[in-house]
């Protein structure tokens, strides 16, 4: 019966920031989260299919940052020249380029941290630069495509068997 007159509080949208190296986390406006799909796997047991977990995909993590007027502040820059030298192809390794992307998401005050998503592995993939248009008077927002290797949950909820799970490396939802 009291759940009809439960009064709720619901996350915000802008509550958050993008930490990495090299990025004013400030500039970053839209954060899509990688999506995380669990494959399954099809065994027998007598006449029926039995489903287990098999491999984990995560599709690319995907973010707008808008471009800074007085600098040139274009972080993704510095990381692609660690892929590669597009003047003469040379490539890096994955030690050089690979780095870690952790989204933090606040509480109404602002600085409590209640849920943080660390990407490990990440490095741009899709670089879309913004368009540019003298009869135009908005801002300047790069779109970046990030592949990721491996993801991490942590909140500030979760207890239990799922908590085991986060401290033994294992991905948790």
């Amino acid at each position: 019966m009291g759940a009809l007159g439960k009064q709720i509080n619901p996350r915000k949208m802008y509550r958050f920031a993008v930490e990495c190296d090299g990025l004013e986390t400030a500039y970053v406006q839209k954060v899509k989260h990688s999506k995380i799909e669990v494959k399954s796997a099809k065994h027998g047991d007598g006449p029926f299919a039995i489903n287990t977990a098999s491999r984990i995909d995560f599709s690319q993590l995907e973010f707008e940052t808008l471009k800074p007027a007085e600098s040139s502040g274009v972080w993704w820059k510095d990381w692609l020249a660690l892929i590669v030298n597009l003047r003469n192809g040379a490539m890096g390794t994955p030690d050089m380029y690979k780095k870690i992307l952790s989204i933090v998401e606040y509480a109404s005050d602002g600085i409590t941290i209640i849920d943080r998503t660390e990407y490990l592995g990440c490095y741009p993939a899709d670089i879309d630069v913004a368009d540019m248009d003298k009869l135009g008077e908005g801002n300047q927002i790069d779109k970046i495509k990030i592949n990721v290797d491996r993801v991490q949950l942590t909140s500030s909820g979760v207890t239990g068997s799922a908590q085991l799970a986060i401290e033994a490396g294992f991905i948790v939802s």
